[in-house]
């Protein structure tokens, strides 16, 4: 099973909860703000990760109590 995580986090190195959640992942990390550090997404290749998948989580800070602006404008 092809397990794919796209993270959505400002500043990781900040976040020991979310580092931690990624620790000894043996599947696809996607670092979105590490990726398109000018927001500029590449939409195909965000969308064929997506369609390589069989599973898909989205990892973003839980404070924020809704989806990134960075997500937005993947859908």
């Amino acid at each position: 099973m092809k397990i794919t995580i796209f993270l959505f986090h400002p500043d990781l190195k900040e976040s020991s909860v979310n580092q931690a959640l990624i620790k000894d992942i043996t599947t696809e990390v996607r670092n979105i703000y590490e990726l398109y550090p000018d927001e500029n997404i590449n939409i195909k290749a965000e969308q064929d990760a997506l369609l390589r998948s069989d599973r898909i989580v989205f990892q973003f800070p839980m404070y924020w109590y809704s989806v990134p602006p960075t997500y937005e404008k993947m859908v």
